[in-house]
């Protein structure tokens, strides 16, 4: 990858990283679907003002919303639903480790609908080490299969399959959108959709503490605004499966402030089933083709 991709990369992990420290915070006190609204709406304010900053980027017409919809169900609706209810049930190192399985699923993807993504044995390969260390990391959660604990954890796993779902979508997006506009239109859909479901089931209270509203800010500014720009950008330059390489420097991030600041236990089989998804992921990385992004011209005639 270039510098400049790596940058985004690294930038984009230690945000998302640090974003399961602050969900953790954030659901002592406000319900998962809470959180989610309040997540768009934040995310929608950012990128709406970036996108008023660059009028020249033109939204395609609604013939192509189908994609912004798409993403916004699987890349952002139902991931932060799940990840921030299994929060309430699993630790965030734990959750932000069980994250990192998300490129496997990308690859899975990527090879299925993407033919410039082509899988090689190496991808394969990586799919299969990464079951293997998703397995070793939830370790003894396997014998009581109906404990809140696996579900959660099923949950993280599900939210990261979404992820790579959305990942693969974006690419294909991305050849007719530029990152900004597709970031802004979609999470503004999700914004409008959790908006209606969480006012008729789930009013949100505004008597916060201030920390909780502090990580609320700063999910839905950063974790879900700027972050969005900067991963799409990565996309676009360097590709579906690789963009979601992000999940190196999310467990990391995760796992030490989770520690550091929560005071969270840290097992064996944490790190060693992280550093097994890891080098999966690793081994995937050379697992693709991945020639850069050709955008389709855009007629609203």
């Amino acid at each position: 990858m270039t510098k400049t991709s790596t940058a985004l990369l690294l930038l984009v992990g230690g945000i998302w990283g640090s974003s399961f420290l602050l969900i953790s915070v954030a659901v002592e006190d406000v319900s998962p679907l809470q959180l989610t609204f309040f997540r768009c709406i934040g995310g929608a304010v950012i990128l709406l003002a970036f996108l008023k900053l660059r009028p020249q980027s033109s939204v395609p017409p609604k013939r192509n919303l189908g994609f912004p919809l798409l993403i916004a169900g699987l890349g952002v609706l139902l991931p932060f639903f799940l990840i921030g209810w299994a929060q309430t049930e699993i630790e965030s190192g734990s959750a932000a480790v069980l994250n990192a399985t998300m490129p496997l699923f990308t690859m899975f993807f990527a090879a299925i609908f993407l033919a410039e993504e082509r899988l090689t044995w190496r991808g394969a390969a990586a799919v299969v080490v990464g079951i293997v260390g998703v397995v070793v990391l939830i370790g003894n959660g396997f014998e009581d299969l109906t404990g809140n604990d696996i579900v959660a954890q099923a949950a993280v796993v599900a939210a990261s399959a979404s992820y790579g779902a959305s990942a693969v979508i974006s690419r294909v997006a991305l050849r007719q959108w530029d990152p900004i506009p597709l970031s802004a239109t979609m999470v503004a859909i999700a914004s409008v959709a959790a908006s209606i479901i969480v006012l008729t089931t789930d009013s949100p209270s505004l008597d916060l503490p201030a920390d909780v509203w502090l990580s609320i800010l700063a999910l839905g500014m950063l974790g879900t605004g700027f972050a969005y720009i900067a991963y799409y950008s990565l996309i676009a330059s360097a590709g579906s499966a690789r963009g979601s390489f992000v999940a190196f420097i999310i467990p990391p991030v995760g796992v030490a402030l989770g520690a550091i600041v929560l005071d969270e236990t840290v097992s064996w089989n944490t790190f060693v089933g992280g550093a097994i998804i890891l080098v999966g992921v690793s081994l995937g990385s050379r697992g693709v083709q991945l020639p850069k992004i050709k955008r389709t011209p855009i007629h609203s005639g």
